[in-house]
Formats: C-alpha cells, structure tokens, sequence
C-alpha cells in the first residue's frame, strides 16, 4: 500500500509524468551513449582531461564528448528538477488540503519523495536501456557502411556510475523543490489566488509603448520571477547544447576532415612495388578500421626505386612535387630529460619514463614532403639530422610531454621538433631526415614515392605516368580513394550529434510546455474573467506567445553565446568552417530557436478550447 497512491496519483497526471520521466530518459541515454561510443572509438574522457599534449583526431573527439556529457548531465539534472517543481506547484492545493485533515510534514514529505523516486528510476532505467541500444547500432550501421569498428564490452561501472549520478544528483534538487513546497502554510495553499514563487508586484516598470499583450506577458514573467529564472538557466543549458551539437559538431567534421586532407594531401600519387604498395594503404587505412599490417621486410632490395625512374618523373610538367621516401618499421625509446620546474626558481624536474614504441619511420626530405600536417610545435628542417616530427599518438601513449623530450633509435638521440596530426599507422609515425634514417640501417635508396600533380592536367599526367610506370615492375596507387574513404568516416562519425540537437529540442519543448502550464495555471481565473468580458481568443494567445518568444529570445542569447565560444575556445584548434556550411548552420539553430517559441503555444491553444465559466472556476 506504501506505493498505490503514489502511483495511482502519477497516472492520474499522465502527461506531466510521461513528460518528466523522458526527459530524464533523453539525457541518461544520450550520456550513457556519447561515453560508450567514445569509448569504441577510441576517445575516451579520460583523454581530454589528462592533459598530455596531443592534438591528435581522438583528443578532438574526446573533447567534444567532455564537453557534450557535462551540459548534457546540468541539462538533464537541472530541467527534471524544474518540472518536478512544476508538478508540486500545481499541487499546492493538494497539499494544503492533505495538511488540513491532519496529514503531518513527514508524511506529506514522504507521498511527493516516493514520487519523486519513482520518475527518477525509471527515467533512469529507461535511459540506460536506450543509451546501450543507441550504442549497439551506431556501432552496427558503421560496421554496415563498410568502417568496422571493434566492439569493446560493456563497461558495467561506467553504467552504473552514469545511473548513480543522474539518479542521485535528481533526487537532491528534486527534494530541494519538494521542501519548498511543503513547508507551505495550509491557508495559503487553499487559497485560490495563491501561487508558488509569484512575487506581490512586479518591481519593474515596463514602456507603455510595447502593446497590450506584450506588457502583460512581462508582467506575467515577472510575477513568476522564481520560475523564470530557473526556466531560462535550463533553456539557455539546452540551447548551449544544442549550438554545440549543431556548431561544434559541423566545424569538427569539417576541421577533422580538413586534419586528414592536409595529413594525406590532395591529388597524391604513390609509386612502389606492389606489396610495398598495398602496405601502405593498409597503413594509412588503420585510422578507420582496425587493419593488421603485415610483417614484411621494408628494406628488402626489391622494394627499392631507382633513381633513374625519379629522373624521368623530373621532366613531367604535370607533376608540382617528388616525395621520394624510406618507410621502415623499428622500435624508439624514450629518454628522461631534466627541465625546470615551473612551479619553483631554480630548481629542476625530471620527465618521462623508459618507455618503448613500436612505430613506423618515414625518412624524407623535409622541403620535398607533400603533406601540410597540423603541428604542434614546428616543422621538420632540411639541415636539422636529429630532428624529429612525431604522429600524435606516439606522443600520447610514450611522453609525459614530447616537445620537452628526447628519444633513441639505434642509440642515437633525435629531438622532437613537432607533433603532427597523421592517420598514418593512426598516428604511430615518425619523420626524420632520410639522410639520417638511411645511415643507421645501412640503406641509401628509396622503398617509396609520392607524387603530387597538378589537377588542372589530370588526365594528361596520369597517363604519362603510367607510360613510365610501365617499363619497370612497380605500380601506382591513386591516394584520392583513401582519403575520400577518411572523411566518410568522419562525416558519419560526426554525423552522430544530429541525434543529440534532436533529442535536446524535445527536452527544451518539454520544459516550455511545462512553464507555460505553469503560467496557464497562475491566469488562468484572469484569462478566463477576460474572455468573458470579450477578449478574443488570438489576444490570449499572442499573449502566451509573446511569453515563449521572450523566454526563447533570452535564453536564446546566452546559449548560443556560449555554445560557440566553448566551440571554437576549448575543442578544437584552428578550427575550419566553409562558406556553404554557414548559413546551414545559422538556419539550423534559428529553426530550432523558432520550433521552441511556436511549441509554448500548444497549451494556451488547448485553453481556449474550454469555455470561460469552466476557465473562471479553474
């Protein structure tokens, strides 16, 4: 019997119930969700807060999830506590009546906290259920589309911590509200013109000038000051949300895919054996899908290309540069190095370990290279024999801070100059000069080149190139198919935050419809005396939308605002945006701003269906 009547009492309010209880589902799941499918792919928190340097592609992506679980959580946290409030506010003649037949505090305490627990179990259930099943088929449609992703297990104690802290931080701001309301005496919640959180006057003077419906739904926002407040703390939480799922995510797909097209370069040819050709495109293919490179012997004699070939590539005026290269596979190690302490004077700190990477090691020429990576740092210089650039995950997973260290190969020390983005063996690579990388293996020629031709004469070069390729044993592979198959995978990759401005936009309806319920309901005597007097049903709901659009416009300001400076300031280095995605995205977010102002209007439209008697008596 301790749950009959709270049960029967939250399916006698289905809509209120079913609304809060969503919303708390959409925020747990889309949590639950971003955190394991980060976790698939590689871009866990803990890699955006440990604070190594990298600026690899998974620290971006790390970033965005970060970001996109901690609003999503305040979101979720802070608007199911809202209309937990909206729901004791509607009640408060509910209460006072419990009060007055002799119902004590504890009692009236414990009926609204078992309510409150049972929204928040099974929004919280609910949610986890949705958020695994989100996962799964992400994973599945990859898989689908052609870029597998291995499956890691389920992390039980990541679920279960997601589960507690929604479950438990709902509770404390629930029953927050709760006590509020409670603690209300029993004259004034039977009175029928009381209302939680009105205050007695406005306090503000509002221009004469803005129209009747306008100045009395400012005074109406006033009056609620508390609920105002909180409703637009929770709005503009959403809308910084969704700035961020619809910004952040289409600049981070088109900087991404921007990191990968300067990493691999446009319009590049490579030339080499047959087998040595296929493994670099295996190589270069792990950053998409979990490929085993074979074993092979890199400096085998009949991987070399000779020098004559380069020579006869040199008079091709289609051809704007000649990247001859030797790829090996070995093993750097790295070395502590002692720097000063940045906390004290005078004094010094060692960093690093005796750590060991199996990396591949490209020797090129550094004016010669017809990649444009991303670096952190600087670049590799032509008379620099012991520098060093370094893919971002040798970075991450060997050094403490790799522009401060030092590392061996074959005992010689190589200084890191730079830290580059590169899906190249996904980013366990390194570059040194090929004069250096050829003295310490015993091998002075070359196992690769790259060639990149001017597009402009595509079809012409091509076809001389193949004239040459033809008199020796090698072949061409065109590296456009490659880098097409890279930002496919990023655009489905990003493509996964539409969900969540989608599934933001219907929590923001949620707690619209609810504060504007919550005003319908503090009017609804003064709306229905109006219409009886003869006011038309349009002025009431103009009226009501006036509300939502200022409520939208407000919150509006401050989410947008925010949302695009975290986009741009926290996640995403140098980010790039293109001409065509801009007006998309500003028409994204002002369609999503204007679905929000039109939905507040849904229950003032449902109002003047009742007649005015029935509005009167409330």
């Amino acid at each position: 019997m301790a749950l009959d009547f709270p049960i029967k009492d939250l399916m006698r309010r289905k809509s209120q119930t079913i609304t809060t209880t969503l919303n708390l589902a959409i925020c747990v799941a889309m949590t639950t969700f971003f955190i394991l499918f980060g976790e698939n792919l590689g871009a866990e928190l803990s890699s955006a807060t440990t604070g190594k340097l990298t600026v690899g592609l998974s620290a971006v992506l790390s970033r965005f999830t970060l970001t996109v679980v901690i609003l999503n959580s305040l979101a979720g946290i802070l608007v199911t506590s809202f209309l937990v409030s909206i729901m004791t506010s509607e009640r408060i003649q509910d209460i006072g009546i419990m009060k007055a037949v002799g119902c004590l505090t504890d009692m009236v305490f414990a009926f609204f906290t078992t309510e409150l627990s049972l929204i928040t179990i099974a929004g919280c259930i609910l949610g986890t259920i949705f958020g695994v099943i989100a996962n799964s088929i992400s994973v599945w449609l990859m898989d689908t589309i052609g870029f597998y992703i291995q499956p890691k297990p389920l992390n039980t104690w990541t679920i279960i911590s997601i589960f507690i802290l929604f479950a438990s931080l709902t509770h404390i701001l629930g029953i927050w509200q709760i006590i509020k309301t409670i603690r209300i005496k029993p004259v004034d919640a039977l009175s029928q013109i009381f209302t939680l959180g009105t205050t007695r006057r406005s306090g503000h003077w509002i221009p004469s000038r803005l129209g009747l419906t306008v100045k009395i739904a400012l005074r109406s926002l006033a009056r609620r000051r508390s609920q105002t407040v909180q409703m637009i703390i929770c709005l503009s939480m959403i809308i910084t949300l969704m700035t961020l799922s619809i910004s952040g995510g289409t600049v981070a797909k088109e900087t991404t895919q921007n990191y990968i097209e300067r990493a691999i370069g446009r319009n590049v040819l490579l030339i080499a054996e047959a087998e040595m050709a296929e493994q670099y495109a295996d190589l270069l293919s792990r950053f998409f899908e979990p490929k085993e490179a074979r074993s092979i012997d890199y400096l085998d004699q009949d991987y070399t290309i000779p020098d004559s070939l380069i020579s006869d590539l040199e008079s091709i005026d289609g051809i704007m540069k000649i990247d001859p290269r030797l790829i090996l596979e070995t093993v750097i190690y790295e070395y502590p190095t002692v720097v000063p302490d940045p906390e004290g004077e005078d004094r010094y700190i060692e960093i690093g370990d005796h750590r060991t990477c199996r990396v591949i090691a490209m020797g090129v020429n550094p004016n010669q290279v017809v990649n444009d990576w991303l670096i952190l740092g600087r670049k590799l210089e032509e008379m620099e024999l012991n520098g060093a650039l370094i893919g971002n995950s040798v970075a991450l997973k060997t050094f403490d801070n790799a522009l401060e260290q030092i590392f061996k190969m074959s005992d010689l020390e190589f200084n890191i100059t730079g830290v580059c983005i590169d899906p190249m063996n996904n980013g366990e690579v390194i570059y040194a000069p090929i004069s250096t990388l050829s003295s310490l293996h015993g091998e002075h020629g070359y196992n690769l080149l790259l060639l990149q031709i001017d597009s402009r004469s595509r079809p012409e070069t091509l076809s001389r190139i193949e004239a040459k390729i033809n008199e020796t044993d090698l072949v061409f592979l065109d590296l456009t198919t490659i880098l097409d198959s890279h930002i496919r995978f990023l655009d489905y990759t990003w493509s996964i935050a539409l969900p969540l401005s989608l599934s933001s936009l219907l929590n923001a309806v949620f707690c619209l419809l609810g504060y504007m319920a919550l005003a319908l309901m503090s009017q609804r005597r003064d709306l229905g005396i109006m219409r009886a007097l003869g006011a038309k049903p349009s002025t009431m709901i103009k009226m009501l939308f006036s509300q939502s659009v200022m409520l939208v416009i407000i919150s509006g300001a401050v989410g947008v605002s925010l949302g695009l400076v975290v986009t741009f300031a926290f996640f995403i280095p140098e980010a790039t945006i293109s001409q065509a995605s801009l007006p998309i995205v500003a028409g994204s977010i002002l369609l999503v701003l204007g679905v929000m102002s039109i939905s507040g209007v849904y229950p003032a439209i449902n109002m003047t269906k009742k007649p005015a008697a029935e509005a009167v008596r409330g």
